[in-house]
């Protein structure tokens, strides 16, 4: 059976799980030429989609409320002004939510995951070089780091989001 993709509209749905649909997706990857992605199934499209949404409502921490208690996702909100005090409505979902998920659904279709489990980086607590052995620290950050998408979302999040571009890496 086939993943069902219901989509967020502004209404504050109670069983939605993607904020894009399937031809907003392709569109926004025919724009850019990533030509992979139109030899995507519609399946693997759907499924990509879902996972990008569901990365989005629990990595980032959003400004605003929610417009609903009910609500399966964390858009639409209640949403006076963005960072930049540009008015926003709250039964829209802002394009750049959009723009972010397909760019997460791109990393869905090339590595499978977005929080796939990783091996710690960053601090290294030891190397060796034959047999190349690294070890690090108990607190080395495990993240992908999605710069662009940080950068699409900027005026949208408040600190506390894993995203690269927000003060601290904690889970919203």
């Amino acid at each position: 059976m086939a993943a069902v993709m219901v989509i967020e509209d502004g209404t504050a749905r109670t069983n939605s799980n993607s904020y894009t649909t399937i031809a907003e997706a392709d569109d926004y990857w025919e724009l850019r030429n990533y030509l992979p992605w139109a030899a995507l199934s519609d399946e693997t499209k759907t499924s990509a989609l879902v996972q990008a949404a569901q990365y989005l409502d629990f990595a980032y921490r959003w400004i605003g409320d929610r417009y609903s208690t009910i609500q399966a996702m964390t858009w639409p909100r209640v949403v006076f002004f963005d960072v930049d005090y540009r008015a926003m409505h709250a039964n829209v979902i802002p394009q750049r939510i959009k723009d972010a998920q397909c760019e997460l659904a791109k990393e869905v279709t090339l590595n499978g995951s977005l929080l796939a489990p990783m091996d710690r980086g960053g601090r290294v607590q030891s190397e060796a070089i034959g047999p190349l052995h690294i070890e690090y620290f108990a607190d080395a950050p495990g993240i992908k780091e999605f710069p662009l998408v940080d950068a699409i979302l900027a005026d949208l999040i408040t600190g506390g989001s894993l995203g690269s571009i927000t003060s601290s890496a904690e889970l919203a």
